[in-house]
C-alpha cells in the first residue's frame, strides 16, 4: 500500500487538499478561530487592530513565501512509516486591489480605507514519501483557495470627481484612480 499523510491530529488522514488551507484567524481576543477552505466564500471581517501576519495557514505566517508544512505526519498501512515525510509546500500572500501586499507592509494594521483585501493560499506538489514500500510515495497534487477580508471599520477616504476636463480648472494628474487625490 501506498504511504499516506496524517493531520496535525495525529490520526484523520489527508482526503482534501482543502484540509490544510484553511486559516487560524485572529479573534480579536488574543485566541484565534478555524475558517475552514469550504468557507472560503464568506467575506471575513477583521478584529480591531489586526495586522496581516497575524493570520496563519496550518501554523504557517502569511507573508508570500513559500515554507514547508509543519505538523503532518506519514502512515502506511503496511508498517512502511518510518522515516517518512511530506514533501511540498504552502503559500499565503495577500493582495489589494489585485497588486500583492509588500512584505515590509505585513506587519502593519489592516487600513480602514483599504479593502477589501484578499489572502490567496495555495499548495503544491504535496506527497507522502517513504523509504521502504512499493509504492513508496502517493502524489495529492496542488490546490488554492482565495479569502476576502474586510477591515474592523472600513471607510471611505477619497471619492473621484466628475470628469470636470470640460470646465476648465482640473487637472486630472492630481487625482489617481488608487490613491485619491495627491
Amino acid at each position: 500500500n501506498s504511504p499516506y499523510i496524517i493531520l496535525s491530529d495525529g490520526f484523520n488522514p489527508l482526503t482534501d487538499l482543502r484540509q490544510i488551507i484553511g486559516l487560524n484567524f485572529p479573534n480579536g481576543q488574543g485566541g484565534y478561530n478555524w475558517i475552514s477552505a469550504w468557507d472560503a466564500g464568506i467575506t471575513i471581517k477583521a478584529p480591531p487592530g489586526m495586522h496581516f501576519n497575524q493570520v496563519m495557514s496550518h501554523s504557517v505566517i502569511s507573508d508570500g513565501n513559500a515554507h514547508y508544512i509543519p505538523y503532518l505526519y506519514i502512515g502506511d498501512a503496511d508498517g512502511d512509516e518510518a522515516g517518512g515525510y511530506v514533501s511540498g509546500y504552502l503559500k499565503a500572500t495577500w493582495y489589494e486591489n489585485g497588486a500583492q501586499i509588500p512584505y515590509d507592509r505585513l506587519g502593519n494594521e489592516l487600513w480602514g480605507c483599504g479593502g477589501p483585501y484578499k489572502l490567496r493560499v495555495e499548495v503544491w506538489d504535496i506527497q507522502a514519501n517513504t523509504p521502504y514500500g512499493v509504492p513508496n510515495n502517493r502524489y495529492y497534487g496542488n490546490s488554492w483557495v482565495e479569502y476576502t477580508v474586510i477591515p474592523h471599520n472600513p471607510s471611505i477616504c477619497y471619492l473621484r470627481p466628475n470628469d470636470m476636463g470640460d470646465y476648465g480648472g482640473y487637472d486630472g494628474n492630481v487625482f489617481h484612480n488608487f490613491w485619491g487625490f495627491s
